[in-house]
């Protein structure tokens, strides 16, 4: 398929410095000690899940699993680390394991979903910090180049670059009570990459369905779904797709979606 099909990937997992704020969980049958160990236990799972994030995103699978199970010893229905133990497999290339977390997340949003919003919470506090701290970067940053008689192009992106990183933080929007209970469209993402791997592509085409349904701003579902579409001889409906994106501001893959379009031009004369 060509360039098209370099658009099936797995995502990587959004990585936060876990910043250990008291979580507002809902006190269970014995009372606030109870409540007080559900918090305690949440941002044990939420440290070690960070760190676990950090050595995914590094490729260190064998340490990102060990802290990711951890995360799942303090907490077990914590979801994403169900999400990153996927990952983990999926890189791997054990895409039945992958498959079976992926499964396991999905049905744990539904029964965390107060301490999911607590944990979007310390994550949501933890993006105005990390904000903070980017900015104060690019004030130094600037302050260097002001003071050097030879500012360079490179100072420029650095800031430039800063400088996108903090309205990216500054952009989080804040967690919603209640919000958390319904698996994301990014998860149905994952599901759908595991089922295409595994050759069960009627079955992915309508996880990534589901993923942009969930998450119509995710740019990877629409890629995706595009490509399941397009292998399945339904190349109109995928450059419609692409489109559709496109005239909702959602970036796609321009070289995926010239290729279903090349492929849907009648053929010159032989």
């Amino acid at each position: 398929m060509g360039r098209g099909s370099r658009a099936v990937r797995p995502a990587a997992p959004a990585l936060v410095a876990a910043a250990f704020l008291c979580a507002a969980v809902p006190a269970r049958a014995g009372g606030a000690a109870t409540s007080q160990a559900n918090a305690e236990a949440i941002q044990q799972s939420f440290r070690h899940y960070t760190s676990g994030a950090r050595y995914l995103a590094q490729k260190n699978y064998d340490k990102a699993r060990v802290s990711l199970q951890k995360s799942l010893d303090a907490f077990p229905d914590f979801p994403e680390a169900h999400l990153g133990l996927g990952q983990i497999a999926m890189a791997e290339k054990n895409y039945p394991l992958a498959l079976e977390e992926f499964q396991i997340a999905k049905q744990k949003y539904s029964r965390a979903s107060e301490a999911i919003y607590s944990l979007r919470m310390l994550r949501y506090q933890e993006s105005l910090r990390q904000a903070q701290e980017v900015r104060d970067q690019i004030r130094e940053a600037v302050w260097i180049q002001q003071q050097s008689r030879n500012p360079s192009s490179i100072d420029d992106q650095r800031i430039s670059s800063l400088e996108n990183i903090a309205q990216q933080l500054e952009n989080a929007s804040p967690p919603v009570r209640g919000g958390d209970s319904e698996p994301p469209g990014e998860l149905y993402f994952q599901i759908g990459n595991a089922l295409f791997n595994m050759n069960r592509l009627p079955e992915a085409t309508t996880a990534w369905q589901t993923a942009v349904l969930k998450s119509p701003g995710f740019p990877p579902g629409y890629n995706n779904l595009a490509v399941a579409l397009w292998k399945q001889g339904r190349a109109r409906e995928a450059l419609s797709l692409l489109e559709q994106a496109e005239a909702a501001k959602v970036p796609v893959n321009g070289y995926l979606k010239a290729d279903i379009a090349k492929s849907l031009a009648p053929a010159g004369p032989g």
